[in-house]
């Protein structure tokens, strides 16, 4: 139901609906800017995922075109409220208000990197109205196992960003992760497991 109603509104109304939200989560993202030393290695929300019962090589193919999925995106986690290839609208870590954000690749992973994981996306995420402001950086690791794949999921944010928001997308990740599967590829066989 809340896939259909998202589809029925649309981005553009959904956007409307949501602006004055929008504008109090950009507030707070500056508000953690301003308290923060641009540290992203200490505020790091963890998800470790095996994939079971699908080829390895399958799982990564989807993996990658899924930012292409308009609706898959929006099904897989039910805080996506727009996505797209290079934006997304969401409740960061199922806190506060919903970010629109737009990602860009080429950033620098903020954490060490698994020598165990060698298929890495990393990227990071500006709010939609300024670039200047990095919210998160994503480094998602995957290597491939037998009858599946083995995910390495993070998410690291400014060192002032609540602990809450940190946890709640954890747990925001395995969702994501876990739906990304079950529906694009009809996978039951998960084991998420979210830390911060």
């Amino acid at each position: 139901m809340l896939l259909d109603n998202k589809l029925r509104l649309g981005a553009e109304e959904l956007n409307r609906i949501y602006a004055d939200q929008y504008r109090e989560a950009d507030a707070m993202w500056y508000r953690i800017a301003a308290a923060s030393d641009a540290d992203f290695s200490r505020k790091v929300a963890r998800t470790h995922l095996m994939i079971t019962g699908v080829n390895p090589l399958r799982a990564m193919r989807l993996m990658a075109r899924s930012v292409r999925l308009g609706r898959l995106l929006l099904e897989m986690e039910p805080d996506h409220i727009d996505v797209g290839a290079t934006h997304v609208t969401e409740i960061m870590g199922m806190y506060g208000r919903p970010t629109r954000m737009k990602a860009s690749l080429g950033v620098e992973a903020p954490i060490p990197l698994s020598p165990d994981h060698p298929r890495r996306l990393i990227g990071g995420s500006h709010l939609a109205g300024d670039r200047n402001l990095v919210n998160a950086i994503a480094v998602h690791q995957a290597r491939p196992v037998r009858g599946g794949l083995d995910i390495l999921a993070a998410a690291c944010f400014p060192d002032a960003t609540p602990a809450e928001l940190v946890d709640g997308h954890s747990i925001h990740m395995a969702i994501e992760f876990s739906n990304l599967f079950r529906i694009g590829l009809g996978v039951q066989a998960l084991q998420p497991s979210a830390s911060a």
